[in-house]
């Protein structure tokens, strides 16, 4: 059985520094364990919109990690050498104990690694929101919505005996509320690898060479093993 993955999440990883795309090698470096992130540097990657510039376009090098940019924020995790390391569960919520202040991070699975002085958040804030008593409120731009939508029948997580929520000032919950995002949707398309080839490959081709932005498309990715991913617009 053959088993065919799509990328639907961003395409690329870029660098604008020689000290970021030496850090990156670093990190990529295969180092005879079992996790290996590979990336190919891309020429020409395929045209789609830019956000967050330090730089023109041109002083970017662009890399393409073998098996997704998911892959590669791990390799990180792992290349700092922490004590543990989980995946395939979703954080819930963040308790304090009342008798000394820990923090304690409960996940959707059960799984619990411990009190901590400290719990670093790397996420939208508005999805830090909903790891507090003040997160209720519905946001159509919050991943931690959206997820929970689809999610229902992993029910609540319970504090422990011992725990109580964490309540942010109301200044915290302000500033977390007032960004803004760079949202898309992506569609995956698989088709058959012989059949589907040579229409995948006039597909790229016709939205490469294409000038003028599309209103709803934003980019057009042509896949190994007959996958084709397209990822819609922001204002989409």
């Amino acid at each position: 059985r053959t088993r065919t993955r799509a990328n639907t999440g961003a395409q690329y990883v870029s660098c604008c520094s020689d000290d970021a795309a030496a850090l990156l090698k670093n990190v990529c470096a295969d180092n005879g364990s079992e996790r290996k992130c590979g990336v190919d540097l891309v020429p020409v990657p395929e045209r789609r919109s830019t956000h967050f510039l330090l730089g023109p376009d041109s002083s970017y090098a662009h890399l393409l990690p073998h098996d997704g940019t998911n892959a590669l924020v791990k390799q990180f995790l792992y290349a700092g050498e922490p004590d543990a390391v989980g995946f395939e569960s979703r954080l819930q919520r963040v308790a304090a104990s009342a008798e000394s202040g820990m923090l304690l991070p409960l996940f959707d699975r059960g799984g619990q690694g411990g009190t901590y002085c400290a719990v670093v958040l790397a996420m939208p804030p508005k999805d830090i929101l909903k790891l507090f008593d003040e997160g209720d409120r519905h946001d159509p731009q919050s991943q931690a919505d959206l997820h929970r939508r689809f999610n229902r029948g992993r029910g609540t997580v319970q504090l422990p005996p011992g725990f109580h929520p964490v309540a942010l000032p109301h200044d915290v919950q302000r500033r977390l509320r007032s960004p803004s995002f760079v949202g898309r949707y992506s569609l995956a398309l698989w088709f058959d690898d012989g059949e589907g080839g040579p229409f995948l490959h006039k597909l790229s081709a016709a939205w490469r060479e294409r000038c003028e932005p599309h209103r709803t498309i934003d980019l057009v990715s042509q896949q190994p093993g007959g996958v084709l991913v397209v990822q819609s617009t922001v204002e989409f």
